[in-house]
C-alpha cells in the first residue's frame, strides 16, 4: 500500500472576521474536510501496517538480542574451558618432558637435577618443579612443593579404567605362536 496523500488546506480559511467572503471560504473548507477526513481513514490500514510491521521488527530485535546473549555467555564458557584446557596441556607438556627425562630412583641420585626430570620414589613416579642444586635435599612428597606425583605410578595395578581381558590373556603368549 503506497502512502496517503492529503489534501491541503485551503487558503484562506473561512473566518467570520470577513462576512463578505465566509461563504464561499467555508464551502471550500467544508469540500477539503470530507476529502481530508476520507484520506484519513483510508489511510489506517496503511499506519496499522506500518505499526504491525515494527512491532514485528521489535519482536525480530529481541530475538536477536536474546540470541546474542546466548552466544556471549556461550564464548565466555568456551573461553574458560579454553583456558582450563591450555593449563591441562601446560601440565600435560612438563609431565610429558619430565617423563621422557626419567632419572630413575631419587635414592640413588646425588648432585644437581634441572627440570625436567622425574623419579621413581616410595611407590610413586615424581615430576620435578625446580632446578636442584643438590637434589638429596629434596625428597619427592606431596607437601613439598619441589615435586608433584605423576599421574601414573608406573604399576599396572594402579591404572583405574583398565580393559577387561579374555581368559586367553592368563595364558603364555607361546601358546598361540606368539614370541
Amino acid at each position: 500500500m503506497t502512502a496517503p496523500v492529503f489534501p491541503a488546506a485551503p487558503v484562506p480559511l473561512a473566518s467570520r472576521a470577513v462576512p463578505a467572503t465566509f461563504p464561499q471560504d467555508n464551502d471550500a473548507a467544508l469540500v477539503w474536510e470530507k476529502a481530508f477526513r476520507d484520506v484519513l481513514v483510508s489511510s489506517i490500514p496503511f499506519y496499522e501496517g506500518i505499526v504491525t510491521a515494527a512491532t514485528a521488527q521489535v519482536g525480530l530485535a529481541a530475538g536477536q538480542v536474546t540470541a546474542a546473549t546466548t552466544q556471549a555467555g556461550n564464548a565466555a564458557t568456551s573461553a574458560g574451558t579454553a583456558t582450563t584446557q591450555a593449563g591441562n596441556a601446560t601440565t600435560a607438556a612438563t609431565a610429558a618432558a619430565s617423563s621422557a627425562n626419567f632419572v630413575g630412583a631419587w635414592s640413588g641420585l646425588t648432585g644437581a637435577l634441572n627440570i625436567p626430570a622425574s623419579v621413581s620414589h616410595s611407590g610413586s613416579i615424581w615430576n620435578l618443579n625446580v632446578n636442584l642444586a643438590n637434589v638429596t635435599t629434596s625428597e619427592p612428597a606431596s607437601a613439598n612443593g619441589d615435586w608433584t606425583v605423576s599421574g601414573f605410578s608406573g604399576v599396572y595395578a594402579d591404572l583405574s579404567g583398565k580393559p577387561t581381558l579374555g581368559t586367553a590373556a592368563a595364558f603364555d603368549k607361546s601358546l598361540f605362536g606368539g614370541n
